[in-house]
């Protein structure tokens, strides 16, 4: 049974990012730009948990484990009340001047003679060039503008897109577990993410949720509180009104086109990935060659904008302590694929819409590593 559920944060929210952390003097934990997976995933499997009674000092977390998570994708209200998906903004875009210029970068073809790079062997490196430092503001595109882009290269205006969300600090005071009263000098602090719960006009706030589909046969409550994130902040579950975002069969007829006459494709992550080699996905050999995951498409790497990655951990229920750390590509990631063999159609094309491109499945049922496709060309080449 498939369900689409909508989380409305409803207080600032903590997701901490990979720094170590305790509650000692002058410690502060930080919060990452948007939740990670498998904290959403770990929140829901909880939520789900206990109103179906698992027991989770038995076979609790190996029934939690059996419930498969999407997302999380944010759902923003628009000033006319209407609701739009959104997805991280693909690193292939550079802004510039506040979101009033940006630059698409491109792999190369070949170097400029006498030039050399840093990339991994048999790795070309994009395009760059503007001289002025990118401005990194924008952190979200529209589904549906991000589909033009990826189908036709068109970028949407900056008004379309929305930005980083701001913070806020607070000071905590640390409490002595003998005597339950505060330590002296035991002060730290938190940063969290305040998602806006209300769309407030003429500000840019708009009300914004997190859209997560959910793969089980319990009982998901809906319309009730539950905790999401660190300190233990309140979220409301709800039942979302739209459905699981869709590939438009236009759209994939065309990219299929697009696509198969080019014999080019490249993949955008969504969602956080967690590679076996890093930023590398482990289905791409050393020979840079590989087979995309669920479909029939071989390919070959060319080139790949991949951010800086995430350090992040997690509690592990079963055996009761933290998970040892890993590392994420980030969510807006791309990488640039040559095709080499199989057929390139619009349902192999279609299973590859938000689909997890993990190399374990344990990652994939979390909800990292959702995709998109899209078409490339090299620099030089009009669009």
């Amino acid at each position: 049974m498939t369900t689409v559920l909508l989380i409305q944060p409803r207080d600032p929210l903590l997701f901490r990012d990979g720094r170590p952390f305790t509650a000692d003097p002058g410690a502060m934990a930080r919060s990452l730009d948007w939740p990670m997976p498998s904290t959403v995933a770990g929140a829901v499997r909880t939520l789900i948990g206990n109103a179906n009674g698992f027991a989770w000092q038995q076979d609790g977390p190996h029934l939690a484990l059996q419930i498969r998570i999407r997302g999380p994708l944010a759902v923003v209200e628009g000033k006319d009340g209407k609701c739009r998906i959104y997805v991280a903004a693909p690193a292939d875009v550079l802004w510039f001047e506040d979101g009033k210029t940006c630059e698409v970068l491109r792999p190369l073809r070949t170097l400029p003679e006498g030039a050399g790079c840093t990339m991994p062997a048999g790795l070309m490196p994009v395009s760059v060039s503007a001289r002025e430092k990118p401005y990194t503001r924008i952190a979200s595109w529209p589904m549906d503008s991000m589909l033009s882009f990826l189908l036709e290269g068109k970028v949407p205006d900056a008004n379309e897109c929305i930005e980083r969300f701001p913070r806020e600090a607070r000071t905590h005071v640390r409490m002595n577990a003998q005597t339950l009263t505060a330590d002296p000098g035991g002060l730290f602090s938190t940063e969290s993410l305040c998602i806006p719960d209300v769309t407030i006009q003429r500000t840019n706030a708009r009300r914004t949720g997190l859209l997560v589909q959910i793969v089980s046969d319990c009982d998901v409550p809906q319309n009730c509180f539950f905790p999401l994130g660190g300190e233990r902040r309140a979220a409301i579950a709800m039942e979302a009104h739209g459905q699981w975002p869709e590939p438009p069969g236009e759209w994939v007829e065309k990219l299929a086109k697009t696509v198969s006459g080019k014999k080019r494709i490249k993949l955008q992550l969504v969602t956080p990935a967690v590679f076996a080699n890093g930023w590398r996905p482990g289905w791409i050999g050393d020979d840079l060659t590989g087979t995309v995951p669920g479909t029939g498409i071989q390919v070959k790497l060319v080139s790949a904008c991949v951010p800086r990655p995430i350090g992040f951990s997690g509690w592990d229920y079963k055996e009761g302590k933290p998970k040892a750390a890993s590392y994420a590509a980030p969510a807006g990631s791309v990488y640039f694929f040559e095709i080499t063999g199989g057929d390139v159609d619009k349902e192999e094309l279609g299973k590859l819409f938000l689909a997890p491109l993990c190399d374990e499945s344990r990652f994939s049922n979390d909800g990292f590593g959702l995709a998109l496709p899209g078409m490339w060309d090299y620099a030089g080449e009009a669009q």
